[in-house]
């Protein structure tokens, strides 16, 4: 018999590490956390240098062997570290900085040599309990930012608490503000493994994704995103509420049971005003049967929510028709929502499989376009090299299925990170030509929308996002930031709070509250609202402007100049100008955004209407930095 592999396991502080498969977790629930390559070694040496007064070349070389990098690399990393951690910088709980000679890592750290993967509750990376907030192309229809905004999307998820889902007291609260129900409107909802092993849960989940991608296909159906249905997985609420909180007037419930070579699935249909169960249905079929049986429980539904009737033909598989490549996908989905480095480099391996057993399989091509550009975020490969094959795999998937919504939403965001937001607008209407429910394809376009000024359009589409995604924090941070942009600024408030009600300990949400507070001429509560954020980046750099609007302007100052010294010269520069730009100030804030512009930054374009930057609409240096972008009017 072989010998379980050995690793080397620390717990501290409720966290526990496993270093031979590089997760950090939850004690409690073993959930694994996010935490990027370099976060992750940073950490690790932490680790086996507990109590240590250990000085930043030490640390850089110990992260970044024979490698020159700045200081500040590792100031980024200590803070990305510290927000998962979910430590305020006045707590000390963690990581102490000793001003003007290094760190120390101040936890007590238990050593647990020879612990199995099995006795920490992690079987596998496909195990691996899922993390919500990861949006998947091709596997759900929640992507909410792709492509060459992923980076931008990893940063903010950094700046999260690294458990977003939603406390049950905010969902009930949510229930009946959704307002009259659409009769034609229907949640999926996470369908039950009952097998005897109970180890068909990816195939549970599985069907709950295919049936939810072919009601999707019907135009005047509204259906609820997988990210808002799957929070009842673990969730228990009467159907009632569930349909309140959804705004869904309709579930659909089902449960699979593998049995020999058949499998039986059964599915309810339920109103939840009532609780009446409008149809029920069983089935006893083989594997390579199902989407046949998807089908005929999508066209029930549909017939009895008397929404479009639509041709059988018409409804396009959403998976493979090959029973081994559609199982190598949905365990890579799974693998993905682990946000581990194993679940990414096993649905890496996966994929590639998958389109080997089945060349003509679109979704696991986009899925893997998605796949390989996330590798970036692991600093496995660098971001140049990996964009011609993302690049490659999402044409490969358009070339198969040309109506394929989620390759068309990411081809969408990899035109907008090049700024030629024209075709970006048009890969965005492609999508949901293709897909009407394409939540990602939804709020893509709603930002474009935002960015050339059509604020109105913007906060139609960005409501259609809450309305399908309602249990999602992020949905509401488009809202909330078009409603800002077109001058709504209490009303911003009210949904910025209510993001912070879904996510309470998001730091990025309040620093967004904060800025809108500030243009709204409350600069008192928006300092309070940068202080209780835990980002210390973001909170150093926030801080000079709010007190500079408070008439503290000579520490205000001294504080910006910290800032600048700590953080300039990296992604900070946008962020830094906002301090100038609020005085009106163009000879300070534009090198700062010159930087911004050879850095690249991908939401540069959006300074057109960004309501912080308005005291630099008229300077002529600032319109010609806008005209680069071509946007349309």
């Amino acid at each position: 018999m072989d010998k379980p592999v050995r690793r080397t396991v620390y717990e501290f502080g409720g966290f526990r590490v496993d270093a031979h498969q590089r997760l950090l977790l939850l004690t409690a629930t073993g959930r694994p956390l996010p935490l990027s390559s370099r976060a992750f070694d940073l950490l690790l040496f932490f680790l086996e240098h507990p109590g240590e007064l250990l000085d930043k070349p030490t640390l850089m070389a110990a992260v970044w062997p024979k490698v020159v990098v700045e200081e500040n690399n590792l100031n980024q990393h200590i803070f990305a570290l510290r927000r998962v951690l979910g430590e305020r910088p006045e707590e000390h709980r963690f990581i102490v900085t000793v001003p003007g000679r290094g760190y120390r890592f101040v936890a007590a750290v238990l050593p647990v040599p020879d612990v199995s993967g099995e006795a920490l509750g992690i079987q596998s990376a496909a195990a691996t309990r899922r993390f919500p907030r990861l949006p998947l192309v091709a596997a759900t229809a929640g992507a909410v930012l792709l492509a060459a905004g992923f980076a931008w999307w990893h940063r903010q998820t950094m700046q999260l608490d690294a458990s977003p889902t939603p406390p049950l007291s905010a969902v009930a609260m949510l229930a009946g503000k959704a307002g009259p129900l659409n009769p034609k409107s229907i949640a999926v909802l996470p369908f039950l493994d009952l097998s005897e092993k109970k180890d068909e849960g990816f195939f549970a989940d599985g069907m709950t994704e295919e049936i939810t991608s072919l009601l999707s296909q019907v135009p005047d159906l509204r259906v609820s995103a997988r990210t808002s249905a799957f929070y009842f997985k673990d969730h228990s609420m009467p159907v009632g509420q569930i349909g309140n909180a959804l705004g869904a007037a309709s579930v659909l419930e089902g449960s699979v049971r593998k049995a020999g070579a058949l499998i039986r699935v059964t599915v309810q249909l339920i109103r939840t005003d009532t609780g009446y169960h409008v149809w029920s249905a069983s089935y006893e079929r083989r594997p390579d049967d199902l989407f046949a049986t998807q089908t005929e429980i999508a066209r029930a539904v549909v017939s009895h929510l008397q929404a479009s009737l639509v041709a059988e033909d018409s409804l396009r598989d959403p998976l493979s028709s090959n029973s081994k490549a559609r199982s190598l996908y949905l365990t890579a989905g799974m693998g993905l929502r682990s946000e581990t480095r194993a679940g990414l480099h096993g649905a890496l391996t996966q994929l590639q499989a998958a389109v080997a057993e089945d060349p003509q399989f679109a979704r696991a091509w986009a899925l893997l376009a998605f796949a390989r550009l996330q590798s970036t975020t692991y600093d496995d490969m660098p971001a140049a090299e990996v964009r011609p094959l993302v690049t490659q795999a999402i044409e490969r998937a358009l070339a198969i299925d040309p109506t394929l919504a989620d390759a068309h939403a990411m081809k969408s965001q990899l035109l907008w990170s090049d700024w030629n937001i024209r075709d970006a607008l048009t890969e965005a209407h492609r999508a949901l030509d293709s897909d009407p429910n394409n939540v990602g394809a939804l709020l893509i376009l709603a930002q474009l929308e935002e960015l050339c000024g059509h604020y109105d359009e913007s906060i139609r589409l960005s409501r259609e996002v809450v309305r399908r995604d309602p249990l999602s924090a992020s949905t509401y941070e488009q809202l909330g930031q078009t409603l800002w942009f077109a001058g709504r600024e209490q009303d911003a408030i009210e949904t910025f709070q209510t993001a912070l009600t879904l996510n309470p300990r998001a730091a990025f949400y309040h620093y967004q509250l904060a800025v809108v507070q500030l243009t709204a001429g409350d600069a008192k509560a928006a300092l309070n609202s940068v202080e209780q954020g835990r980002d210390e980046e973001e909170s150093a750099i926030l801080r000079p402007v709010m007190l500079d609007a408070l008439g503290q302007h000579a520490e205000a100052e001294k504080e910006q100049q910290i800032a600048e010294k700590r953080f300039g010269g990296g992604t900070a520069c946008h962020d830094l100008a906002i301090f100038y730009a609020r005085r009106g100030d163009a000879d300070h804030a534009m090198p700062l955004l010159e930087q911004c512009y050879r850095n690249h930054d991908f939401f540069l374009p959006l300074l057109k209407g960004d309501p912080l930057f308005r005291r630099l609409q008229p300077n002529p240096i600032f319109q010609a930095m806008i005209r680069r972008f071509d946007i349309p009017e």
